[in-house]
């Protein structure tokens, strides 16, 4: 836990990502999917000291024909696991996430994507 980010030690292995801002991002294409199945976007996220009272993380995943799945995120102080379900329509997709505030740092930790049953 580091004291620039609020004392948050990572939720998995020893580090985390910070998006500091309003427009920090991060994305991936991530490849591998059955199209219609469905696939749930796993992650833990929080907010260190932030300066916005209600600060936010979006969460997009995007296939070639648009927005399959968003998600505005309120963050508190603690990182927190998160959950964002969407089904593919092809075998790839890109995934988003983004700071919506200035003065928050978002930490973001442990993304994985798993294969739902139906």
């Amino acid at each position: 836990g580091d004291g620039q980010w609020g004392g948050l030690a990572a939720a998995e292995g020893r580090m985390s990502v910070a998006l500091e801002g309003a427009g920090a991002s991060l994305e991936q294409t991530v490849q591998g999917f059955s199209a219609g199945w469905p696939y749930a976007l796993t992650f833990h996220a929080a907010a260190a000291a932030p300066a916005h009272p209600e600060p936010v993380l979006q969460v997009r995943v995007l296939g070639s024909a648009g927005l399959l799945a968003e998600a505005n995120v309120s963050l508190g102080a603690a990182l927190e696991a998160r959950r964002v379900e969407f089904a593919p329509s092809e075998e790839r997709v890109l995934v988003r996430f983004a700071a919506l505030h200035e003065g928050v740092a978002v930490l973001l930790d442990a993304v994985a994507v798993e294969a739902l049953a139906c």
